[in-house]
C-alpha cells in the first residue's frame, strides 16, 4: 500500500485494511514513510481478490500533524507482488 502523502504510521494499522475475497492478511510491515506490505495467505487460485481502505477510518498526514488534522481514508494505489 503506497500513500502520496508521508503518513503518520501510529496512525495506520492493519484493522484499517479491508480484504474482500477469499484469503487472510497474515503481514502488515511498514517499508518506509510512504508505503506498507500487506502479506495475504490463502488466495484461490483463479479467484477475485479486492484489498482496501475502510473508508471510515483515518490517517494522520505528517504535515498536517501539528495541527492534529486526520483526513478519512481513501482508497490508494495498492502494488500486489
Amino acid at each position: 500500500v503506497t500513500f502520496s502523502k508521508l503518513i503518520f504510521a501510529p496512525s495506520f494499522t492493519q484493522d484499517d485494511m479491508v480484504l474482500i475475497g477469499n484469503g487472510n492478511i497474515t503481514g502488515f510491515t511498514q517499508v518506509d514513510d510512504y508505503s506498507w506490505d500487506v502479506t495475504v495467505a490463502g488466495i484461490v487460485k483463479g479467484s477475485t481478490l479486492k484489498l482496501s481502505m475502510d473508508a471510515a477510518k483515518k490517517l494522520t498526514i505528517i504535515q498536517l500533524f501539528k495541527n492534529q488534522v486526520q483526513v478519512l481514508g481513501e482508497n490508494t494505489t495498492c502494488i500486489c507482488r
